[in-house]
């Protein structure tokens, strides 16, 4: 993301003049964060932070933009969003590429339309149902 090179561009500067940025999220990136390095590296280093601050100001604008038209328009995120590791954008895009999951007879389905398939693992006879995986399947 272009906040993460911002951050690692800033880190990298910083630390080509023999000094480092103390350790935090591109998340905490703020003005602040250049307090304790030389005044001629914060003075160049400023303006850079400080862009940083503005792109994570609108990061969380969007963000609470998009939690509210997924709670207004689309009420079946939050009951995705129950699941471990699932959150917002992941529940919202995957509320916007089904569309209507009725359509689907049945729930394994899903993956096949999404471009997903079960594993194979033909072992004689045996041809257990494996879990569902990005890798294709050769017949």
């Amino acid at each position: 993301m272009l906040e993460t090179a911002l951050v690692n561009a800033a880190r990298g500067l910083v630390k080509s003049y023999g000094q480092r940025l103390p350790k935090c999220g591109t998340r905490q990136v703020s003005r602040e964060l250049g307090a304790g390095l030389h005044a001629e590296l914060r003075e160049v280093l400023e303006p850079l932070l400080k862009e940083i601050e503005s792109l994570n100001e609108r990061i969380q604008e969007y963000e609470v933009r998009v939690e509210k038209i997924a709670k207004e328009s689309y009420p079946q995120v939050e009951l995705l969003k129950q699941v471990k590791g699932v959150g917002t954008q992941i529940a919202l895009t995957y509320v916007l590429t089904l569309d209507d999951p009725h359509r689907f007879p049945k729930s394994r389905e899903v993956g096949g339309f999404l471009g997903l398939c079960p594993g194979a693992q033909d072992s004689g006879e045996s041809q257990p149902q494996m879990r569902i995986s990005k890798k294709e399947t050769v017949i």
